[in-house]
């Protein structure tokens, strides 16, 4: 009686976190973004594998435009035949872009909301003396 109680609790404790079971493709420590994707570091190849490139904060897409041109490297000699899905968050879980495509071809960005444009000042301009 007492092991299947410990069995219960193990595998009640594995199910109430599926989020540990992810594998850390790619790191960029320049852009300072996790490229993350669904399983362990064995089994993550599937059909289907869902991707998730975490940075603290996405306030320029060139740092996503130049990880979606070098991912299809990696996961064409990874995982070559798979469908992705993939997502890119920020440190708050904020979902910053999306995108589905294969392992050779990641696909196009859909931006969730632009990056913020910050406006630079603008010098009071003084007339010209006549």
């Amino acid at each position: 009686m007492k092991n299947h109680a410990l069995a219960l609790a193990v595998v009640s404790a594995w199910g109430l976190a599926p989020q540990a079971y992810s594998h850390e493709l790619a790191y960029s420590k320049s852009e300072q973004i996790h490229v993350l994707v669904e399983g362990d570091a064995a089994n993550w190849c599937k059909p289907e594998i869902a991707i998730t490139m975490q940075r603290p904060v996405w306030d320029d897409q060139k740092p996503l435009n130049g990880l979606l041109s070098k991912l299809p490297f990696i996961l064409g000699q990874e995982c070559p035949s798979a469908k992705v899905s993939w997502k890119a968050v920020d440190a708050k879980g904020a979902v910053y872009a999306t995108g589905v495509g294969t392992a050779t071809q990641m696909g196009l960005a859909t931006l969730t909301a632009a990056p913020a444009v910050v406006e630079a000042p603008v010098a009071a301009q003084t007339p010209a003396p006549a």
